[in-house]
């Protein structure tokens, strides 16, 4: 069964969470900076729930957004040294990292012009995200200069913004600038709406996904991806190659 067939048929469901992606990418585990875990308690609860799932490795990456989320690597790496008091004390083992996912305005190209430290992963990957309805008139200028600066550029869930949803052509103009795609797999399973589905299924039939993430903000969005990895849908998608278990974790922690 080929992707072509992707989303033709009714799921059959396996007993057990798929476990062929090991590394978990983008997710807002950190708690109390995002509009992810809110408390350290929260954080452990998912990243249980993701181990369950025969996840050995995080990168996780909390918002880096204007005012609404005025993150810095000094705040990113605050939550997380809570976040590791509390791993420890659970006894928790699993390799993790944070980095961010920066949101693409005048705010970003300012961190940029300072050379203000950017939080990356894999030594010099960067995740990047934009407006959901408008996209930026500096997006293509802004994939280029990261990448000539030796940046690899990562765009978060391209299926999920406004200007690219059917638009089969402008995704094939952005996808051929060298950014790589990260698709989430809840788009997958039609919760985030029908025409998301069918734009991650266009990305996926023409192998146009680089990283496949969580994006888990909460218990609702770990469920949906419990149930998801258990069928043969998701098994057709581990036909493409998936880049996340070549992510390099360094920072360990309690692993």
């Amino acid at each position: 069964m080929g992707l072509s067939n992707l989303f033709k048929r009714k799921p059959k469901l396996s007993e057990k969470p798929d476990d062929k992606i090991f590394v978990d990418f983008h997710s807002h585990l950190l708690p109390g900076i995002d509009d992810g875990a809110k408390t350290p308690e929260d954080s452990i609860r998912l990243i249980q729930e993701l181990q369950t799932q025969g996840i050995k490795a995080i990168i996780t990456t909390p918002h880096i957004l204007g005012d609404l989320y005025p993150n810095t690597p000094a705040t990113i790496r605050n939550a997380e040294a809570v976040l590791r008091a509390k791993m420890a004390e659970e006894g928790i083992s699993i390799a993790f990292h944070s980095a961010a996912e920066y949101y693409v305005d005048e705010h970003f190209l300012k961190l940029r012009e300072k050379g203000e430290e950017l939080m990356l992963f894999n030594g010099k990957g960067i995740l990047i995200e934009t407006n959901y309805v408008d996209k930026p008139e500096f997006l293509e200028q802004t994939i280029f200069d990261l990448k000539i600066d030796g940046y690899d550029v990562i765009l978060a869930h391209p299926e999920r913004y406004h200007y690219l949803i059917g638009q089969w052509g402008k995704i094939e103009k952005l996808f051929n600038t060298g950014v790589k795609f990260q698709s989430n797999l809840i788009s997958f399973t039609g919760k985030y709406s029908p025409q998301i589905q069918k734009t991650a299924d266009f990305l996926a039939k023409n192998k146009m996904i680089h990283y496949l993430g969580s994006d888990i903000h909460h218990m609702g969005h770990a469920g949906l991806i419990s149930h998801f990895k258990r069928t043969d849908r998701y098994q057709e998608l581990m036909e493409l190659k998936i880049l996340n278990n070549s992510l390099v974790v360094e920072s360990a922690g309690n692993a």
